[in-house]
């Protein structure tokens, strides 16, 4: 049954067949409009080439004059500059043959590159710059990359040189078809007008990176030449933030000083020597220190001309910020302290915020109060730098509950926190106050004991449970305190206490062990 679906006539193959031939001659098809367009782009660039070519000579012709009038300073300017044009010469005089031979490959041997007569020729571009025999293309990219690398060289300026490589990049490109070599890219199935177009473009980038390699050289020839329309004192500080125990210094110079008559200098009232414009001090103080000075300068034409200056610095303690990295979290319910340094900063430049907290401060210690039921906090630090209040850091803290304090009996002889130690019953009845806190070595924190149970066992070993009253023993509790034998046991459990963040917690009972 397949087949007799699948048969046709020959009339319809015939016609599928002309379909299809119909729908690729459309599909490489190009308008005649759109050539036209490329071929005012191409002719729009010849003419953008002459003027960067009337450009760069202008600017070699500079070199060569500098160069003539002191060949000691501009000689190895113009030799750099010759090399520079020699190699663009060249590679445009390579792109100038490939377009002719485009051409001559479109129209015959007599052809005109200036009157081309076959634009929408798809395939005398990829002949010419694609042949497996020739490999133009791909010389022709090695040249480019050639002639990149090497005109780089001669231009100081680092962003202009990564611009220029960028624009001259023969890199593989990104294609519908995929990822493909640049000269494929560029020239396979080009009409002849589009490929001379894109040779174009290559000069046009080619004398553009001539020109800036000549602009740097003709201005490395006056980098080392002072111009100025007046004179000023200035201070040029090694430091404006100083140690306490360090030092402070400065340079004092005039700009365009003349090196055979130097300027006399006084900072504070004192001298500088003749030979030296260090202006040293020693920081002894920490704070701000501001001095202001005066330049006395003889013209050439024997007159005297008195510049002041002025300057500052800050000094400032030792300091170090250490913290632990495993730590970051603050507790509720209490001030946290933390300390903030900015390192260069005097601490009356420095601000602090709190975001889910409240900040406080007693002379020099900063604490944070985590806001109620936050489970962090931020703290940024912002200071004041040339003016301005810039943010410097900001650290996240997580916030935790306090731990569960520790139940104790505070007597005469210290605290008692329950067996194997044994107490007197004396020392017990005395204190007659349950206590409780955190005190590990890094928090010391009180709570309130509000209640608590006591736990006496009889001849029978049945319990005996007994409230306090608060955080007193009661008189039930005292009554069979005074009953019991030396070397008796009791529990006091059921303990409650709060803390400062307001939070009541059962505690661990403990053993009291009578001696």
């Amino acid at each position: 049954m397949s087949r007799k679906l699948n048969r046709m006539s020959p009339r319809q193959q015939m016609i599928n067949l002309m379909y299809l031939v119909l729908t690729a001659m459309l599909a490489l098809n190009v308008s005649s409009d759109v050539l036209d367009g490329v071929s005012q782009v191409d002719n729009g660039l010849i003419k953008t080439n002459k003027a960067l070519q009337s450009r760069n000579e202008t600017l070699f012709n500079q070199i060569a004059d500098a160069a003539q009038i002191n060949p000691t300073k501009s000689g190895n300017a113009l030799f750099d500059a010759t090399q520079v044009v020699e190699m663009s010469n060249e590679l445009l005089t390579t792109i100038d043959s490939l377009k002719l031979e485009i051409v001559r490959k479109a129209d015959g041997k007599n052809a005109d590159i200036n009157r081309i007569k076959n634009h929408e020729n798809l395939g005398a571009a990829s002949e010419v710059l694609l042949s497996p025999t020739t490999n133009s293309g791909i010389l022709l990219k090695q040249n480019i990359n050639k002639f990149s690398n090497n005109i780089v060289k001669f231009i100081n300026n680092t962003s202009i040189a990564e611009k220029l490589t960028a624009t001259l990049s023969t890199s593989t490109i990104e294609t519908s078809e995929g990822v493909v070599d640049w000269e494929i890219a560029k020239f396979n199935n080009q009409p002849v007008i589009a490929a001379l177009t894109q040779l174009s473009k290559i000069q046009s980038d080619i004398l553009h990176a001539e020109g800036e390699a000549l602009t740097s050289l003709l201005n490395g020839i006056d980098a080392t030449d002072l111009r100025v329309n007046q004179t000023n004192a200035f201070v040029i500080p090694k430091n404006q933030i100083v140690t306490q125990g360090g030092e402070y210094y400065a340079d004092i110079i005039l700009a365009a000083i003349d090196s055979t008559s130097r300027p006399t200098i006084e900072v504070n009232g004192v001298k500088l020597p003749a030979t030296n414009s260090v202006y040293r001090a020693p920081a002894s103080q920490p704070g701000k220190v501001t001095y202001n000075g005066l330049m006395t300068v003889t013209e050439r034409d024997g007159s005297i001309r008195k510049l002041p200056f002025s300057g500052e610095y800050d000094v400032i303690k030792p300091t170090a910020t250490i913290s632990a990295t495993m730590m970051n979290i603050m507790y509720a319910g209490i001030q946290n302290p933390i300390s903030v340094s900015i390192p260069g900063v005097i601490d009356s430049n420095v601000l602090v915020d709190v975001i889910g907290g409240k900040l406080s401060k007693q002379g020099t210690t900063l604490s944070v109060l985590p806001n109620n039921g936050t489970n962090a906090v931020t703290v940024v630090v912002k200071a004041q730098l040339d003016n301005t209040l810039a943010e410097v850091s900001r650290q996240d803290f997580k916030v935790r509950l306090l731990p569960d304090p520790r139940p104790f009996i505070k007597f005469a002889g210290g605290n008692y926190f329950g067996s194997p130690r044994t107490i007197q019953r004396k020392a017990l009845l005395s204190s007659s106050t349950l206590c409780a806190s955190i005190d590990d070595g890094i928090l010391d924190i009180p709570f309130d004991v509000i209640s608590f149970e006591t736990l006496f066992f009889d001849s029978m070993n049945n319990g005996i449970p007994e409230k306090s009253n608060g955080s007193s023993f009661s008189k039930r509790q005292t009554d069979q305190i005074n009953r019991l034998k030396s070397g008796s046991r009791f529990f006091i459990t059921s303990i409650k206490a709060k803390g400062p963040d307001g939070n009541i917690r059962l505690l661990s009972p403990f053993e009291v062990y009578l001696n």
